[in-house]
């Protein structure tokens, strides 16, 4: 009779923590690393494939560190189960990921073999574990690693999140998400927020849809940023911004968010102050694709969205509605977080201040503006003007502007299952062997 298979730690992982390349279930590309207990350490086996490969006849020095690390996380979650009384598959399996992995490539590692790889936690505290692990070929041990563990928080982790059909986390924040905020009553200048959400330092950022450049010139004053480049779709308001000549570290382009004249993965920040909505709605999923694609790994994209409440707004949607627009926007935006074009960051909701001095100077800032042509009757002209009257003072009229801001990032690629660092032992030549 055969014995059954040990069970892994993997296969318990909760389906939102379960693609990981190097030992996810759900990857159908990965590698699959699988940990189970050998007495008191863990083992996982492993036969490289010729893709594998650094040189002829010897295993690839990276797929050896990103067999330690996941076979790391695998044993620090199985100790973890067994500090609490519990044995794999007696329940949902603990989740951890690389604060820092060390590698020391001690001889080259032949393919051919199948590896074997043991480990087992050396100090383990409430929140990280340190794990070291060995890999032996044919029984002599090729490469050591030391792997520091942070464990996920388990408010992180949805109940159920392990059975079949249930939503990733991504699809839990997307559904999360909240297209308005009543509560918020914080007043500031936007670019306050932008200040505190971003890491302005030094970063190439991209502003689609720059309108009048206001924006603009206030972060590119700032003195942090290293570039700017700001696009507008309208020809009209493109024009006007070219006449600038006192902003040396702005390139103004004309272009649209769908299609994004700028180079993969060249951009830290990408910008959107109110605009997205003006993307045509069959477009809005494409502008998207494409803010991910012309970010870095790791790069932020800020959406700026105006809420639909407030004074102004009721006054705006007398010849402007833009309700139906702006839910499709935002409904863009979760589709984006659930499907993993983005990750959402967070939002934040606040308003803004906006005052005119007379209906003169509303009707020449909002009513005539270049992007959107409008076009009022004489009866709707008088009810415009008529509800804006309603609101003056001696000092003229200030209004509170509702705003959300979806700050979404683009997904990192790190060695393995790690946010964190590798750091190999000696000069190493990418086939594990250290020369120096």
């Amino acid at each position: 009779m055969t014995a059954p298979e040990p069970k892994a730690v993997q296969d318990y992982y909760p389906d939102d923590f379960a693609h990981c390349y190097g030992c996810g279930r759900l990857n159908a590309h990965g590698l699959h690393v699988r940990s189970v207990w050998d007495g008191d350490e863990t083992v996982a086996r492993f036969t490289p494939r010729a893709e594998h490969m650094a040189m002829p006849g010897l295993v690839y020095g990276g797929l050896l560190a990103s067999l330690i690390d996941c076979h790391a996380m695998g044993t620090a979650a199985a100790t973890a189960e067994r500090a609490d009384g519990r044995e794999i598959g007696e329940a949902v399996a603990p989740r951890f990921v690389t604060a820092s992995l060390r590698v020391d490539y001690l001889k080259p590692t032949p393919l051919g073999p199948a590896l074997e790889l043991r480990a087992r936690v050396t100090l383990a505290t409430e929140r990280k574990s340190v794990v070291a692990v060995t890999v032996s070929a044919s029984g002599v041990i090729t490469v050591r690693g030391e792997v520091v563990a942070v464990r996920i928080p388990a408010s992180m982790v949805r109940p159920g999140s392990h059975t079949a059909g249930s939503r990733t986390l991504a699809q839990e924040l997307s559904a999360e998400m909240k297209i308005s905020d009543p509560s918020a009553d914080r007043v500031c200048d936007e670019y306050v927020i932008v200040k505190s959400l971003l890491p302005l330092a030094g970063a190439h950022v991209l502003e689609l849809g720059c309108g009048k450049a206001e924006k603009t010139r206030a972060i590119a004053q700032g003195g942090q940023v290293a570039s700017i480049t700001a696009l507008e779709v309208d020809e009209i308001q493109h024009a006007k911004n070219l006449q600038i000549g006192d902003l040396p570290n702005v390139s103004f382009c004309l272009g649209g968010a769908e299609a994004i004249p700028a180079a993969d993965a060249s951009c830290d920040i990408v910008l959107m102050f109110k605009s997205l909505h003006h993307v045509p709605l069959d477009k809005v999923d494409q502008a998207l694709a494409e803010i991910r694609r012309v970010l870095k790994p790791g790069g932020l994209a800020y959406l700026s969205e105006p809420v639909y409440a407030g004074e102004f707004n009721d006054i705006l949607r007398l010849f402007h509605d833009e309700k139906a627009v702006r839910e499709a926007a935002f409904a863009a935006i979760q589709r984006a977080v659930h499907g993993g074009t983005l990750e959402l960051v967070g939002q934040t909701f606040f308003n803004t201040p906006g005052h005119f001095d007379d209906f003169e100077q509303f009707e020449e800032q909002v009513l005539k503006v270049t992007h959107t042509h409008h076009q009022l009757s004489p009866e709707v002209y008088e009810a415009v003007r008529a509800a804006f009257m309603r609101h003056m003072t001696p000092h003229g009229v200030d209004f509170q502007h509702p705003v959300r801001v979806d700050l979404l990032r683009r997904g990192t690629n790190e060695v393995g299952t790690s946010a964190g660092r590798v750091s190999y032992a000696g000069r190493g030549n990418g086939a594990g062997i250290t020369t120096g």
